[in-house]
């Protein structure tokens, strides 16, 4: 609990806090004017603007001829099950599976790692989760992240868990599309870095059982598929990715 004149939120340690700011000059006697009055008006209007986006996130996806980074969400929101574990990966994931995973996903586990950079030892940590529990566990991450841990999928090869990575192949940091330095001449070298990888030989290479998709249908065949594939390259268009989410947005 922290009382403070200003509204200002200044924790480095992250620690759990209830900040509650009092007028210069208030008095204890006072204390009713802490807190404004309770509105419930406002969960009424929280719970519309949900409907909302939940009915455009749905036309959304259905419209897409390119598979898109939001349609891996919307598909994959389909495919796991209950008792399932899913490991989101940092960057967009973390956001994009708030913005087009089906509300089902609630009643799974989820679980996330922040890494030292942001986005290394994804599928070290994943891995670490799937030997230690009995449930299948689907990893969600970026190309940039899953080369930042490639040596992983060797140990995937050797340990025999139930992992399964699907790796969302969009060439890039395409996170940084949503700042103004993506209008920079530097953007491609230095923020956008893209490796021009091909996850699924880089797995084929290591022993595991992978395959690539283009398409949604492609997509639901693989998960769908009798044959559980350690790896699952989704390569989607970075550019309709990212009108995709602007369209949601606005």
């Amino acid at each position: 609990l922290r009382f403070s004149e200003q509204l200002s939120w200044s924790n480095s340690t992250f620690a759990p806090e209830i900040l509650v700011q009092i007028p210069k000059g208030a008095r204890f006697s006072d204390s009713h004017h802490l807190y404004p009055p309770s509105n419930p008006s406002w969960l009424k209007t929280w719970v519309t603007h949900g409907d909302v986006i939940t009915k455009r996130r749905i036309a959304l996806l259905s419209e897409g001829l390119t598979l898109r980074d939001g349609d891996v969400y919307g598909v994959l929101s389909d495919s796991i099950e209950e008792g399932e574990i899913l490991f989101v990966s940092n960057s967009f994931p973390a956001r994009d599976i708030d913005s087009f995973g089906d509300k089902r996903l609630k009643s799974r586990k989820i679980f996330m790692n922040r890494g030292a950079s942001g986005i290394d030892g994804l599928i070290s940590t994943a891995l670490g989760v799937s030997l230690v529990s009995s449930a299948p566990v689907t990893l969600l991450t970026g190309d940039l992240a899953f080369i930042h841990d490639l040596s992983a999928i060797v140990a995937l090869k050797n340990l025999k868990s139930q992992l399964r990575v699907i790796v969302i192949n969009n060439d890039g940091g395409g996170i940084f599309e949503m700042l103004p330095i993506a209008d920079s001449s530097y953007f491609d070298r230095f923020f956008r870095t893209s490796q021009h990888i091909d996850a699924h030989a880089l797995a084929t290479a290591a022993g595991l059982v992978s395959t690539k998709v283009t398409t949604t249908v492609q997509l639901k065949e693989a998960l769908s598929s009798s044959q559980r594939y350690q790896l699952i390259e989704c390569v989607t268009d970075q550019q309709a990715s990212m009108m995709l989410r602007k369209a949601l947005w606005d």
